[in-house]
């Protein structure tokens, strides 16, 4: 299957599968634009801490990760296909290497660490778009690989 390079988007009638299949193509290779455009003009995008409403916020949100972690890699580890909503657990591994500008406008600093942090993504699909996306992980763990706050002890 090939994607129009001027959209982005999978063609109505398509499997949204393949929507998410090019969300992960386009975060790995750095391709802010190209992501953004998988979301419909009025999608929204939540994360802890954060919310996008439309490409434009949510290509700033994605843009500001990206950046941070420029060898970043996203990873899916299992997916769920629930008929129009895709359930993607996922591994966001990297090497924080740029600073990291927070939704409240805050600049962490390049820590230099890894890190690999598992998700949840759940993505509503809807004419071939990315509709909205409610991203899960772990805050804490993150934080912690970054040197922000103590090591979490291991159950």
């Amino acid at each position: 299957m090939s994607f129009d390079s001027d959209e982005g988007r999978v063609p109505v009638g398509q499997n949204e599968s393949l929507v998410v299949d090019r969300a992960y193509e386009t975060w790995n290779g750095g391709d802010v634009s190209g992501l953004q455009e998988l979301y419909a003009l009025d999608a929204d995008v939540a994360i802890p801490g954060a919310s996008a409403q439309g490409r434009e916020q949510i290509g700033a949100l994605w843009s500001a990760i990206i950046s941070a972690f420029p060898d970043g890699r996203l990873t899916e580890l299992l997916r769920l296909d629930c008929g129009g909503h895709i359930v993607s657990e996922n591994n966001l591994s990297g090497t924080h290497t740029a600073p990291l500008v927070t939704p409240q406008g805050e600049e962490i600093p390049a820590t230099g660490n890894s890190v690999s942090v598992d998700g949840v993504s759940i993505f509503k699909i809807e004419n071939g778009e990315i509709q909205s996306e409610h991203l899960y992980f772990d805050q804490m763990t993150f934080l912690a690989q970054l040197g922000l706050i103590p090591p979490q002890p291991t159950t």
